[in-house]
């Protein structure tokens, strides 16, 4: 389950600013198949990371961004944007690696 919430602001005609709180929640996997590891010796040994009820966790990101609209000339429509998120808290159930940061950047054509 995800559920995400995004503001902008006009700082310029051609600038804004953003800010977006996000939620995500998963759980952990129900069921398991054998053939997915043949290899393994019967009795599969326990292995942490495919352990199927070690694999939920939830967390909470907060972005920052700032977006820009080309008005003239000849990039006039296009859009960049650049957005930097952090999680504001995280709990994993399990051995994964935690996320410490992301960048996320766009370019739109509007036409």
């Amino acid at each position: 389950m995800q559920l995400q919430g995004w503001g902008a602001r006009r700082l310029l005609p051609w600038l804004s600013a953003s800010a977006g709180l996000g939620y995500s929640l998963w759980g952990n996997v129900k069921g398991d198949d054998d053939a997915l590891a043949p290899s393994m010796p019967l009795p599969a040994p326990v292995v942490p990371t495919a352990d199927p009820h070690r694999q939920g966790g939830h967390q909470l990101d907060l972005a920052l961004g700032l977006n820009t609209v080309v008005t003239g000339g000849p990039l006039r429509g296009n859009r960049f944007a650049i957005e930097v998120g952090r999680p504001l808290y995280q709990w994993l159930d399990g051995p994964k690696l935690e996320t410490d940061w992301q960048l996320i950047a766009g370019w739109q054509l509007a036409f």
